[in-house]
């Protein structure tokens, strides 16, 4: 594959997972600027990710998996309690893994882990297999890191 066709389908599998999150959402098209501000995150994983890795099709694919996970809690939230996920349930999630039973509907341990082991080890063989679109350097991603921190 070409960087060319590369870069198309990794853009495509981030622009898939904006997507994916606002349908769960039940957003449709609003003002150019809240669309913009809305896929500023996705844009921002996937340029980092490209940064640090020259793999633009692994950083789609991250991208596009990341947005699928937040997809998929959103929904079951919604679903169960009736309410979107907000900023304060990320301080909360780390309770599903201390107290399961507690949880909303939750597979067992072993699924999970065995579900984790998958994922990572598919997202090892993607980084692995697919090459690097021109030289690789550190330099892309510390600039980012330098001005997301100037940032914040």
């Amino acid at each position: 594959m070409n960087p060319e066709e590369s870069f198309g389908l990794g853009s495509l599998l981030a622009v898939t997972g904006w997507w994916l999150a606002r349908r769960v959402a039940g957003a449709g098209l609003g003002p150019p600027a809240a669309l913009l501000l809305d896929a500023s995150l996705p844009a921002l994983a996937f340029t980092a990710l490209l940064a640090s890795t020259a793999r633009p099709v692994f950083s789609g694919a991250v991208t596009l998996a990341l947005a699928a996970g937040f997809a998929f809690s959103d929904r079951r939230k919604r679903h169960i309690l009736n309410e979107p996920i907000v900023i304060s349930d990320v301080f909360l999630a780390l309770d599903i893994f201390r107290h399961p039973t507690l949880a909303l509907p939750f597979p067992d341990t072993t699924r999970v882990l065995g579900g984790a082991g998958l994922a990572a080890a598919t997202f090892v063989a993607m980084f692995v297999l697919e090459p690097p679109v021109g030289s690789w350097s550190p330099w892309p991603a510390l600039l980012m890191a330098g001005a997301l921190a100037g940032a914040i």
